[in-house]
C-alpha cells in the first residue's frame, strides 16, 4: 500500500506547490468566489468525513458531499484554485480518519484504502476538468487574437442570435462595436 500513499501524495501536493507558483491576478469577485469555495469546501468535507453532524463515525459513502464544492473550483476558478480545494477536502478527509471519525463499506484496515482511492481518483478527475478548461479558454483567446485583425469579415452569433464575437472587419461592414 505505501506506492498508493506515494501516489495520491504527489496527485494533491506536486499540483498545488507547483501551479502556486504561477503569478495570479486575481479581482476582488474572483477573491470572493475563492473564499465561498473554501468556506462550501470545509462545511461539506466537515459533514462528510467527521462525526461533527453526526454521534457515529462518518463514511467515505458520504464524500460525494464534497463533489459540488470541488467542482465549481474546478469549472470555474482554474488549476492552482481547484488543487487547494482538492488539498482542503483532503487535509479533512485524513484528519478525520487519524481521529477514527471515519468508517467505510469494508473492513476497518481497508479504510486507508477507501482513502486513498478516494484521493486519487478525485484528484486526477477535477485536475482534469480544471486542466481542460484553462486549456479551452487559452485556446479561445489565441483565436480572438489572430481573428481580431484578419482581413476577412468574421462573426459569431449564439442561438438567440446574439453576437458573441465581431472582428473589426466585421464591425466596420455593418457599423457595430467589435467590443
Amino acid at each position: 500500500t505505501w506506492w498508493i500513499v506515494d501516489a495520491a501524495g504527489d496527485i494533491v501536493f506536486a499540483p498545488l506547490l507547483i501551479l502556486w507558483r504561477r503569478e495570479r491576478r486575481w479581482n476582488r469577485s474572483r477573491a470572493m468566489e475563492m473564499a465561498a469555495v473554501i468556506a462550501a469546501a470545509l462545511v461539506l468535507s466537515s459533514i462528510s468525513f467527521t462525526n461533527l453532524m453526526t454521534s457515529h463515525g462518518a463514511g467515505l459513502g458520504l464524500a460525494f458531499l464534497c463533489t459540488p464544492a470541488l467542482l465549481w473550483a474546478a469549472f470555474r476558478l482554474g488549476l492552482a484554485e481547484t488543487a487547494a480545494t482538492l488539498f482542503l477536502v483532503d487535509a479533512v478527509a485524513i484528519w478525520a480518519w487519524l481521529r477514527d471519525w471515519m468508517t467505510g463499506d469494508l473492513p476497518p484496515n481497508y479504510v486507508p484504502l477507501e482513502l486513498q482511492a478516494y484521493i486519487g481518483v478525485t484528484a486526477i478527475m477535477l485536475l482534469a476538468i480544471a486542466a481542460e478548461r484553462e486549456y479551452a479558454a487559452r485556446q479561445q483567446q489565441e483565436l480572438l487574437l489572430v481573428t481580431a485583425d484578419a482581413p476577412v469579415r468574421l462573426a459569431h452569433c449564439d442561438a438567440e442570435c446574439r453576437y458573441r464575437f465581431v472582428n473589426r472587419a466585421y464591425a466596420q461592414r455593418f457599423g457595430l462595436e467589435p467590443d
